[in-house]
This record gives structure tokens, sequence and C-alpha cells, in this order.
């Protein structure tokens, strides 16, 4: 954890990029043809479908991130799905302040770039895309939190339940389906702390790979933070200034954990009960990647309870999904354009590659 402390962000603006030295950069993690990053990502079903802006990301590996410094709940899910210390880590702040000020409470986690990463690296070769298939996935939070679960329950809280996945082409460009992985900000927002905190997980025991992520929501904006993003230059000034803000709050009780200042047992019990998500189980997909409309299985019912009322129709958002020309466009000229932040977007809450796919 030291040596990750020492190093420097990648690169200088309004988003603070870094990674360790056994994990590839958070740039490489890139998918242009969803103009989202291999991470789990923070998002709006509906409308234009905005993105939370990012504000910082910090990828690393178990190596870095070990099972110790991961709260006691998210571990024994690891183990339970086979995948053991076999996951990458990503810290993630963003900002949602303008989709929560623009259509409400719900948000959704997006996994979609993640899950079919390498499938996604061939999209361009193919006419035609399709991959779906059923995933482990879940949410946990903790005392102060200001992260509750949505009714139905389409995302699982204190434990991974299986949701579907789907990337495809449509009309010309490419979407993801369906509208799940749902929560909700804490109705009151007059909490000291303007960040809402949670971990994700989301795996792919076929692969016997995972994905374990810490996210702070931004509910307000706080300029104070994004002071600090712009002007740290290593991990540890950063560490050094958000202890300074939040020293106090939950969102770092959260983070001083995965940095080894705090055990995890610090955390208390889980701010919920153990939720699974409302829907069928089981499917033909199974617990991996399935190819086709003919492996959906009881995707259908999940689909039903959890509301998927926003078909991938172009006609739903002013730019619709991403065209695979404005895709190709998007690898020539690489994800910086692309990658959000503060001051992309305009304030639209979304980031530049915003409209490019539908879909929760």
């Amino acid at each position: 954890m030291d040596e990750l402390k020492q190093r420097r962000r990648d690169g200088a603006g309004d988003v603070f990029f870094l990674h360790s030295a056994t994990t590839p950069s958070v740039e490489d993690c890139f998918s242009p043809f969803l103009g989202l990053y291999a991470m789990p990502t923070i998002v709006f079903y509906g409308g234009h479908y905005p993105r939370a802006d990012l504000v910082s990301v910090v990828r690393a590996s178990h190596a870095e991130i070990s099972p110790a410094q991961l709260p006691r709940e998210v571990v024994a899910t690891l183990r339970d799905l086979g995948v053991g210390d076999a996951y990458e880590f990503f810290w993630v702040i963003s900002d949602a302040s303008d989709i929560l000020a623009r259509h409400g409470l719900r948000l959704n986690v997006n996994n979609h770039a993640w899950v079919f990463q390498e499938e996604l690296l061939a999209f361009g070769l193919q006419p035609r895309f399709r991959q779906q298939g059923m995933f482990p996935m879940g949410a946990f939070t903790y005392a102060g939190s200001c992260i509750e679960p949505a009714q139905p329950t389409c995302l699982p809280f204190q434990m991974a339940d299986r949701l579907r996945v789907s990337v495809h082409t449509q009309a010309g460009g490419i979407c993801c389906s369906p509208n799940n992985a749902k929560f909700l900000v804490e109705p009151s927002r007059e909490a000291a702390s303007p960040i809402s905190t949670m971990w994700t997980v989301v795996a792919d025991p076929a692969r016997r790979r995972a994905c374990v992520s810490l996210q702070w929501i931004m509910r307000q904006r706080d300029e104070r933070l994004l002071a600090v993003i712009r002007s740290a230059v290593t991990l540890g000034d950063l560490l050094s200034s958000l202890s300074a803000l939040y020293g106090d709050q939950p969102c770092w009780a959260s983070l001083a954990v995965s940095i080894g200042l705090a055990d995890p047992a610090s955390l208390g019990a889980p701010a919920t009960a153990r939720l699974a998500t409302t829907h069928g189980k089981g499917g033909k997909g199974g617990q991996g990647q399935g190819k086709g409309k003919g492996q959906q299985g009881d995707a259908d019912k999940h689909d039903a309870a959890c509301g998927d009322d926003e078909p991938c129709d172009p006609s739903q958002s002013s730019e619709g999904p991403r065209p695979a020309a404005a895709a190709a466009a998007a690898v020539s000229g690489g994800p910086q354009a692309d990658r959000g932040g503060p001051s992309a977007a305009s304030g639209s809450g979304a980031s530049g590659a915003n409209g490019s796919s539908k879909g929760g």
C-alpha cells in the first residue's frame, strides 16, 4: 500500500486517474463502443442515459488491496462465488448531483463494459453483435452510506445474486440492457457529508474473475473536493486532503479500511438485511455468458420484476445508441474526449460519451 500511495496520477486535469504497478492504466480499460470504462459505473437508465461524471478512479489488484482490506461480507461473497482473490479493485468518485436534480433519487450500477470486456474488442469487426448472460453482482452498505435498495429489489444488497447483462446492436448502434441493478440515494440529503458510499461486487465465475469497487457518489457538488482532485499529484496527496475534508464521515471510514488504516470490523453490521433480487432464478445462460436469444431462460421474468420499461430504442434519446462509425472515431481519438469529469458535458450530468448506449 505504501508504494501505491507514492504513485503519481496519470496525467493532469479535472479527473484523477491512477493505477497500481500490477494493473493496466485506467485508460486501458476504456470501451469506445460503449463509451464506458470496464468497471462499475453509476448511470441513470432513461432520458439520454446520463452517467455520473467521473471525478477520480484508482485501479489496483488484490496485491495492493488484499482481502484483509475489504468488508467481511465482500470477502465472504467472493469466496462463495469461487473467485477468492482473483479480483481487481476500483475506488471511484463520481458526481451524480446533476442526475439526481434532474431525474430523482434512483440510479443504476452499469457493469456491462467489465462483463464483456473481451467480447467488445471484436465488436468493430461485426455488423451485428449480441452478448448476454446472468452474472452475480451486489451492493454492500454500512451505517451512514446514504444508499437504499430500490423496490422491487433489482440490485442485491449484502450479497451477490445473478442479474441479466446484455450488450447488443440495434439500429446501427450498440446498447446496454436491461433496466436493472437499481438503487436509491437516501431521500434525506441533509447528512453532513455530500457523499453516498457503497461497495459493489460483480463476478464472472466461469472465468474466475471478479471486480470489487468502492463507490463515492456525490449527491451535491462539492467544490472543495474538486479542488483537491485538481491539485493532488500522488495518491498520498489525495488521501491526506480527503482525510482533512471527510475524516469524521462514513465515506472516509470505508476508504480507511481499503488503505489499511482501519479494520473491516470497524464498519459494523451491514445497513440492511441480505436482500436477493425479486426475479426468477436460473436461465439457460447460467453463471456466465450466453449468446443469442435462445439462452435467455428466466431473464424475461427478471426484466419484468425490475421494471424494464425503456427498451433500447434510439427514439427514446436525442442521440440514441452509439453508431459504429462514431465508435470507430472514438477508437482513433482515444478516451480522453469521452472520459467525462466535472467539466464535461456542459453540466448535463453525462460524460462525453453520453447517449452512446441505452439500458441499465
